[in-house]
């Protein structure tokens, strides 16, 4: 028992390392809403650089708030994507915590005849997930090589600073959830101890929780089902259980996708191809930095730094940097492999050891691979080069196109990479060697990754206070008495600059027609027209200070004033703001 204590605490302490304790305050909202905001996006431009790519936490925060503060049936929210309901897996905020936690306030009655409830629960969920994976990978690596404690820990350390996790906290914090992998590799090595039962329900959970922690996971998750089913097929002979794996998780994920509200509203995923193809894996993320901002390509590795290109700007997607101290020994390993396999002493001396895991080995290598092109999304690329593109019929590439980012399956190939590489060094050498070896490599691995911990404490490690650029006073006077709040973004490429309004809409009361996290209603440019024609007394229309043209289109939008970067119209006349009326005569400046 104080052996556990001691992992959670590690683990912990890596974490509060790295993003301070601040953020780990459920009452401290501000640093959700307050982080950078970049430019609106142009589709298909990403951004390459980590602190720029912060934006998606007050998006995704916007929603759940929307969500936590409805007052309509669980699953869904009406304060997002109004007059349409949305359900709360569409809302990047792990919709099974987000329900546990509107539950809790529907059922208070404090809580919920409050005007606006503001909570979060980002930070603890960021380090329940280091939490979780150092103590995964600890249980693998020990149930695997049969090594001490301390070299297990050792061991577990690279996956709780694994730069895919660093970088995905402050990004997309539901995807820090990688442990569901792990969780899903554990059913091969615990197989033969638990009875069929128990195997089939372990799957049909682990099913449930990838939809509803995030449901980019189903499909890794689906993958590894898959492979579960040919090792049960063909090294214990199970024909009939061997196929049940994957049907029983996919049985989950949908009554998940159900209770999390996937169906019965007018959101839904986008089945565009052009999403697949979008965000992909390339054959140099591995060992590519991205930023080159790391310490060996910095220094060490100066010649190359910089100088390894992606073919698409959004290839970050793929991101999967293993860090010099992973990269260091799997270079030796492979070369270790090269000089001794054609040797004849080295090939009788492993003979007995390839037999015994003929099955393993088959299913991994042949996962890998097939995950691996997965991830490339069939068009495989090395560099700025294009390689090979595998045709696919359109109607496979928009089933895929629902889970969007292929390159996000490759997690798994990494996360089978680390263990590769720990498992070899631990099997290798004695205990105390190992305990050396793996303590050198994993500070050349922190050293590596310093600039992720720079990055990340400069921006969580101090509180900031949330300052709204809505200052105008117009924005107190125009919201009196009204309901609801239609933006003009149709196709959502000026989220980003719409966070502040969508978070005064919500904090007010006001029913909004935005959803911010990337899945849009339908019919959500017909309803803002239609709503335009006939505007209530309870109506607001806001538009960006360069869609004046547009504001001129509509008769019925006489009633309209510039505050701050906005034009925001109503269907009466406010007399105390016609210092900030539109006129015909005004003009006002394009913004480019």
């Amino acid at each position: 028992m104080k052996k556990n204590a001691v992992l959670v605490s590690v683990y912990f302490l890596i974490f509060v390392f790295i993003y301070g304790f601040y953020i780990l305050n459920p009452m401290y909202t501000d640093w959700c809403i307050a982080v950078s905001q970049p430019p609106a996006l142009d589709y298909p431009d990403c951004y390459l650089a980590y602190p720029e790519m912060l934006r998606d936490v007050s998006i995704n925060f916007n929603d759940y708030l929307g969500f936590i503060n409805s007052k309509t049936i669980l699953p869904y929210t009406d304060m997002n994507a109004y007059p349409d309901l949305s359900g709360v897996v569409y809302i990047d905020c792990i919709p099974l915590l987000a329900i546990l936690v509107k539950t809790i306030i529907l059922t208070i009655p404090a809580l919920n005849n409050m005007d606006f409830i503001n909570f979060q629960y980002i930070g603890i969920v960021g380090a329940v997930n280091f939490i979780l994976q150092g103590l995964l990978a600890f249980i693998i690596i020990k149930k695997i090589t049969k090594t001490n404690y301390i070299n297990a820990l050792l061991g577990s350390l690279f996956f709780v600073i694994a730069p895919i996790t660093l970088e995905r906290f402050p990004v997309h914090f539901a995807l820090t959830s990688q442990w569901l992998i792990l969780a899903s590799f554990l059913p091969f090595l615990y197989y033969k101890n638990r009875s069929k039962k128990v195997m089939l329900l372990y799957w049909f959970v682990l099913g449930f929780s990838a939809l509803g922690i995030q449901p980019y996971f189903v499909v890794t998750t689906a993958f590894v089902a898959i492979a579960f089913s040919f090792y049960v097929y063909f090294k214990y002979d199970e024909k009939k259980l061997s196929w049940c794996f994957l049907p029983i998780s996919i049985l989950g994920s949908i009554l998940a996708f159900c209770f999390t509200g996937g169906v019965g509203n007018a959101v839904s995923a986008t089945t565009e191809t052009y999403w697949f193809n979008l965000y992909s894996f390339n054959l140099n993320s591995f060992f590519n930095p991205t930023i080159s901002e790391n310490f060996f390509f910095a220094t060490v590795f100066s010649f190359l730094n910089g100088k390894l290109p992606i073919r698409d700007v959004c290839n970050w997607e793929g991101f999967s940097y293993l860090g010099a101290g992973i990269i260091i020994p799997l270079v030796a390993i492979i070369a270790y492999c090269l000089y001794f396999l054609p040797k004849k002493s080295f090939q009788d001396k492993y003979r007995d050891f390839l037999k015994k895991y003929k099955v393993e080995i088959a299913v991994f290598v042949s996962f890998f691979f097939l995950t691996l092109l997965y991830s490339c999304s069939f068009v495989i690329t090395f560099n700025e080069l294009l390689l090979v593109k595998i045709p696919v019929p359109e109607f496979i590439e928009k089933c895929l196109s629902v889970f969007r980012a292929p390159g996000r399956v490759i997690w798994a190939d990494f996360f089978l990479i680390y263990f590769f590489v720990i498992c070899f060094l631990l099997k290798k050498f004695k205990p105390v060697v190992s305990t050396c070896i793996l303590g050198t490599l994993f500070i050349v691995q922190a050293v590596d990754l310093s600039v992720f911990f720079k990055i990340y404490r400069s921006f969580f490690s101090q509180k900031v206070v949330y300052s709204s650029p809505l200052k105008n006073e117009g924005w107190n006077i125009i919201k009196q008495g009204k309901k609801y709040v239609f933006i003009r973004d149709f196709d959502g490429k000026n989220v980003y600059l719409l966070r502040d309004v969508h978070y005064w809409s919500i904090k007010n009361g006001l029913k909004c027609n935005s959803v911010l996290s990337s899945r849009l209603p339908v019919n959500r440019e017909e309803t803002m027209k239609n709503r335009i024609l006939n505007p209530q007394n309870e109506d607001l229309f806001i538009f960006f200070k360069h869609q004046s043209g547009e504001v001129k289109k509509y008769p019925s939008l006489e009633n309209c004033y510039l505050l701050d970067d906005y034009i925001v119209c109503a269907k009466e006349n406010h007399p105390d703001l016609n210092k900030y009326k539109l006129s015909n005569k005004m003009k006002i400046k394009q913004e480019r």
